[in-house]
């Protein structure tokens, strides 16, 4: 028989296949692009039913927050004070579970070396899903585009924009006015009082954050499932299995980057400027009344893929709008599946059950 396998770094185990960074490790590196938001009741959801105009939730009843940084934790049996982590994420804390308090400790990249000697240690850590980089942009009137895989990276926010190294101003345009298109790139709307600053220039260097997704294993929920592990996944559309170190719960949103559909459906506008669109990530967006065709880029812009803002020929309050979308598709979590979270090793994959979130339904709804 096999030497028996690091139980994560520390003792051996059985085979090298129950390593518990194993499964996590096979996950994150086949599993699909998704993107996490964690979601928290808003104080206007009384009774379960959400306030339309509730300025924190927007009317979902939850506000959803964009994971830049997981905090996790995992399990370590080791032989001495020093012992390798498996990854270089940063260490907040060491708890000797015999003893039950707090270890101090430094850290050197992925080697820990603790202070006092223990064996069973739980380690919490974070990890920081941000980084910085910089591509070349093509400006088309009026969207300034960074192609850039969006089902690999997510730009969260454009920091400078240069042109041969000399930095591009643009006072009028707000920098969180970006959405992507259906190929995946990311667009900022450029406010046109600041055209003239990118017109006719070559080499221009976009400079912007990125969160990188999570990834999982998404699948249909099949008759077996509902069998084996009862009525809660009979309520869902999905089941989402996950690396251990994400502390995924009921209620946050998982957004698959790789998975579009399409939408119609009529809407009635607003009395603003800004009409909130009913699902996430809208990649393309056609809009119509009775007697106009209104024109993406000249009329209107789609704001971080959830809001119209109206620039011209903005209709009147009440009119009806026909509306065609493609978006991206997405899931609210309704229940974790019975797991091994609980094992000494946490090796396994964690599994939830997910319902969607904007069933596509008819071919023409009516949203009021």
């Amino acid at each position: 028989m096999n030497n028996l396998l690091k139980g994560l770094r520390g003792i051996q185990l059985i085979n090298n296949s129950l390593e518990p960074t194993y499964f996590n490790q096979l996950v994150d590196s086949s599993g699909q692009p998704l993107r996490w938001f964690k979601g928290t009741k808003c104080p206007c959801l009384k009774g379960g039913v959400p306030q339309e105009n509730c300025t924190s939730c927007k009317g979902f009843g939850y506000k959803y927050t964009t994971q830049e940084k997981i905090i996790s934790e995992f399990r370590y049996y080791i032989k001495s004070k020093t012992f390798d982590l498996g990854h270089q994420n940063k260490v907040n804390n060491i708890k000797d579970l015999r003893k039950q308090k707090s270890i101090t400790f430094t850290q050197n990249d992925n080697m820990i070396t603790l202070n006092e000697k223990a064996n069973d240690i739980i380690v919490t850590y974070e990890i920081n899903r941000k980084s910085e980089f910089a591509k070349i942009a093509i400006w088309k009137n009026p969207y300034l585009i960074i192609s850039i895989d969006s089902t690999t990276k997510d730009v969260n926010k454009i920091l400078k924009i240069t042109n041969n190294n000399v930095n591009i101003n643009l006072p009028n345009t707000n920098f969180d006015d970006i959405s992507l298109d259906i190929t995946g790139n990311t667009r900022l709307y450029v406010h046109p009082d600041d055209h003239s600053k990118l017109n006719n220039k070559d080499n221009i260097i976009v400079e912007f954050e990125q969160i990188l997704p999570i990834r999982g294993s998404l699948s249909n929920v099949q008759m077996k499932d509902i069998t084996a592990l009862g009525p809660i996944i009979e309520q869902g559309d999905a089941t989402l299995s996950y690396p251990s170190y994400l502390l995924l719960s009921v209620d946050d949103l998982i957004l698959s980057l790789s998975s579009i559909k399409k939408r119609s459906f009529l809407i009635k506008k607003s009395n603003s400027n800004i009409d909130k669109l009913p699902v996430f990530e809208v990649r393309t967006l056609e809009i119509y009344s009775d007697s106009d065709t209104f024109i993406e880029g000249v009329d209107y812009f789609i704001k971080n893929g959830t809001s119209i803002i109206w620039i011209n020929r903005i209709p009147d309050p009440t009119t009806v709008l026909s509306l065609s979308i493609t978006y991206c598709d997405i899931y609210r979590i309704i229940g974790q599946l019975p797991s091994s979270r609980g094992h000494q090793f946490r090796a396994f994959p964690e599994k939830v059950v997910l319902k969607e979130l904007f069933n596509t339904g008819a071919a023409k709804e009516v949203i009021i």
